[in-house]
């Protein structure tokens, strides 16, 4: 990656219609998915700040899940929302749309952002943002490292925060949205480019090739020490990294939205991150929604990889 910083089906619905296509076996399983996403999201939005906008839908759940399984569930949650930038459409929104300064070409482009299911490996040269939101309070620190075929990583590098996004404040909530990288640059987007590992020494033969790019989240209950925010990305060092991931690493189950894969940017995420507005109960949820196995007030940390797909004829 270049860091250039530069409707309604019913639930039941749905449910059926998986079962009718699906083997037993692979729509229960579906289907217990879909019901623990749904518990999901409406922990998020109880915890989100109430209101709704006029003339938005309420939200419609089937089976509304006991108040005790959302209390259990508590706030260890990070949403992970990953967008694909696509030229505009006449149909799209233009309050949505990002206006962007092509340094290729020297042109400004409108480009709008689509969202993608955060399995499905994006082609060679896609640009992406991505959003973030946490269940819990507290500081805000993402590194971004690339992963190789031969398991290895290249350096860890703090993305976040940054003084040129939010002016480096990086105490988040849910509702409060963070987007990478920041909106106000030239060239709003990352481009992935799936790369070889740059090795010198007496490294023999090609160099093994990128096959994802890797974000660790980490949301800290107070500023971690010695993290010094700059206007830039900085380079971390090993030790410090797998300290952090040592300490604060537990085990973590990821789900996507279903029929999230597709949908464009909304005029509510788009002031959320802009950090005019925070998203509500009725705004729309993240794509990605993962569940960390770590206890009330500690840290949670998450690793989500950004796939790169093959070039072709590789």
């Amino acid at each position: 990656m270049e860091l250039k910083w530069n409707q309604i089906l019913s639930a039941s619905s749905v449910l059926i219609l998986i079962t009718s296509c699906l083997p037993l076996g692979v729509a229960q399983n579906a289907s217990h998915e879909e019901g623990t996403r749904q518990l999901w999201d409406e922990n998020l939005q109880r915890l989100r700040p109430p209101g709704r906008k006029p003339g938005l839908p309420a939200r419609i759940s089937a089976q509304p899940a006991p108040e005790a399984s959302k209390a259990k569930l508590a706030d260890s949650f990070v949403g992970f929302t990953l967008w694909q930038l696509r030229p505009s459409r006449p149909s799209d929104n233009t309050n949505t749309r990002l206006m962007v300064h092509e340094e290729e070409s020297g042109t400004r482009d409108e480009l709008t952002p689509e969202r993608v299911d955060s399995n499905h490996p994006l082609p060679d040269g896609a640009k992406v943002r991505v959003s973030l939101e946490t269940a819990r309070a507290g500081y805000l620190y993402v590194v971004d490292r690339e992963q190789y075929a031969d398991g290895s990583f290249s350096d860890p590098w703090l993305i976040f925060p940054t003084t040129r996004i939010r002016n480096g404040q990086n105490l988040v909530g849910p509702g409060t949205v963070i987007e990478l990288p920041d909106p106000e640059d030239k060239t709003p987007y990352f481009r992935l480019r799936r790369n070889r590992a740059r090795r010198g020494g007496d490294a023999a033969g090609p160099q093994p090739e990128q096959l994802s790019e890797v974000l660790t989240v980490l949301v800290s209950p107070k500023p971690i020490e010695g993290v010094q925010i700059g206007r830039s990305a900085q380079r971390l060092s090993a030790s410090q990294f797998e300290t952090w991931q040592k300490q604060w690493a537990t085990q973590t189950k990821s789900l996507e939205a279903s029929g999230g894969a597709g949908k464009v940017y909304t005029e509510s995420e788009k002031q959320a991150a802009q950090g005019a507005a925070t998203l509500t109960e009725s705004d729309p949820l993240p794509q990605t929604m993962i569940r960390c196995e770590a206890k009330p007030g500690d840290p949670l940390l998450v690793t989500v990889p950004i796939k790169i797909a093959a070039k072709p004829g590789n």
